[in-house]
C-alpha cells in the first residue's frame, strides 16, 4: 500500500511522455517561426491584418533571438527572459524547444508527489490525489507547448518542497536554494503580483522562524532575477534604466483595465466564459476541462473554511493565502485555462486535505503520525 503513490507518479510520467512523444521530439523550423513572427499583428500591428499568433510562437522565437544576443528588451518584453532562453538553446541542441516543457513537467509532477507525501497521510488519499492530478486534461495537456506556465508551476511547487525541507533541518543551504528557485520564478513570467506574493509569504513566514534565511531567501531571489537580464545589461544598459524600463513595464500592466471580471470563475466551474471581446451570446470552451475542476476547486474551499477555524500559521496556509490571492487577481482579467495550471495541484491537495479531516474525524482513518508531516 505505501509504494502505491510512488508507482502511480512512475505511471503517469511515463503515460504522459510517452502519449506526447512524438510532439516532443517534432523538429521546430526557426525560419518558419521569424517569418510567422515578423508577419504577425504582435509586430505589425493593425498592418498585420488578422494575422494572430500563438504565445508559444512569439516565446519560442524570442527565446532563438536572446542566444544570438537580442536584448530580451526588445522582444517579448511584456515576460522575463529565463524560460524563453532554454527555449532558445534547447531548439539550437536538440531542434525543439519542447524538452525543456518535458523536463519542466517531470519535475513537477515529483514535486507534487513530494507535497502529496507531506501534506496527507493516509497512502489511499496519497494514491488518489495523485491519480486526479495525472488524470486532469490540463496537467499534460501543456507539456508539448513551450509557454510559460507548466514552468512556473513547477517553481512553485518545488520552493513549497524546499521550504519543507528548510523547516525540517533548519540548514541555510535550502534557504540559499529557495531564493535561487523563486529568482528563476520571477524570471520565468511577469512576477507581479501573483509570483511576488508567494516569495514574500514564503520569505515572512520564513522571518518568523530566522531573519538569517529569510535574508538569505531575499538576496538570492534578486541576484538570481537581475543574472537572467544580463543579456540587456550587456548592450550597455544601466541600472538605472532598468528600473525605468520595470515601472514602464509596471504600468504597461496596470494599464490593461479593459477586461471582464470574474470570467476566472466560470471557467473554473463550466469550462467556458462568455466571449467577452466580441459577442457575449457566444462562449469560449477550452477542450481541458474536466469535472475534476470544478469538485476540487469546492474542496479547495471547503478546506479554506476549516483552515480558517484552525487559525495556524502554516504551510497549508500559506498555500492557500496564495491560491487565494491569485484567484482574487486572476478575477479581474480576462480569462485562460492555462491560467490554472498553477493552481490545479493546490485544489486536488487541498481537497484530499479536507477529505482526510473528515474521515479522521469521524475515526474512518488511522491517524498514525507520518514521517514528513506539515507543521
Amino acid at each position: 500500500m505505501k509504494i502505491l503513490p510512488q508507482l502511480i507518479t512512475i505511471l503517469g510520467l511515463c503515460l504522459s511522455l510517452a502519449l506526447h512523444w512524438n510532439s516532443l521530439v517534432t523538429k521546430v523550423d526557426p525560419t518558419e517561426l521569424a517569418g510567422q513572427f515578423n508577419q504577425s499583428k504582435y509586430v505589425l500591428g493593425g498592418a498585420g491584418g488578422d494575422r494572430e499568433i500563438s504565445d508559444e510562437i512569439v516565446y519560442m522565437h524570442a527565446g532563438n533571438e536572446y542566444i544570438k544576443g537580442v536584448s530580451p528588451l526588445q522582444i517579448n518584453f511584456e515576460h522575463p527572459p529565463f524560460f524563453k532562453y532554454l527555449f532558445g538553446l534547447s531548439q539550437k541542441y536538440f531542434g525543439t524547444p519542447t524538452i525543456v516543457i518535458a523536463i519542466s513537467f517531470i519535475i513537477w509532477s515529483i514535486s507534487f508527489y513530494l507535497l502529496v507525501r507531506i501534506g496527507i497521510r493516509h497512502p489511499v488519499l496519497q494514491s488518489l490525489a495523485l491519480l486526479v492530478f495525472f488524470l486532469n486534461p490540463l496537467t499534460h495537456r501543456f507539456v508539448t507547448k513551450p509557454m510559460l506556465d507548466v514552468p512556473l508551476a513547477m517553481e512553485m511547487l518545488l520552493c513549497l518542497v524546499l521550504l519543507q525541507r528548510l523547516l525540517n533541518t533548519a540548514r541555510a543551504r535550502y534557504a540559499i536554494l529557495i531564493g535561487i528557485v523563486a529568482g528563476l520564478l520571477f524570471s520565468t513570467k511577469y512576477p507581479i503580483p501573483i509570483s511576488i506574493t508567494f516569495v514574500g509569504l514564503i520569505t515572512l513566514f520564513v522571518l518568523k522562524k530566522r531573519i538569517l534565511f529569510a535574508v538569505l531567501i531575499s538576496f538570492f531571489a534578486l541576484t538570481t532575477y537581475l543574472t537572467t537580464y544580463l543579456g540587456a545589461f550587456s548592450k550597455d544598459l544601466t541600472f538605472i534604466q532598468y528600473l525605468q524600463f520595470e515601472r514602464w513595464r509596471l504600468s504597461w500592466f496596470m494599464g490593461k483595465t479593459d477586461s471582464p471580471k470574474g470570467y476566472i470563475f466560470s471557467t473554473i466551474l463550466f469550462g467556458k466564459h462568455p466571449q467577452w471581446w466580441a459577442d457575449k451570446q457566444a462562449f469560449v470552451s477550452y477542450d481541458s476541462y474536466s469535472i475534476i475542476w470544478p469538485i476540487v476547486f469546492i474542496g479547495f474551499l471547503c478546506n479554506c473554511v476549516r483552515l480558517l477555524h484552525e487559525r495556524k500559521l502554516n504551510i497549508q496556509a500559506l498555500m492557500h493565502i496564495q491560491v487565494a490571492f491569485s484567484l482574487a487577481f486572476l478575477s479581474l482579467g480576462a480569462s485562460n485555462d492555462f491560467y490554472l495550471i498553477p493552481l490545479m495541484p493546490i485544489f486536488t491537495l487541498s481537497t484530499a486535505q479536507f477529505t482526510e479531516y473528515q474521515f479522521m474525524k469521524k475515526g474512518l482513518l488511522s491517524t498514525h503520525k507520518p514521517v514528513d508531516r506539515l507543521p
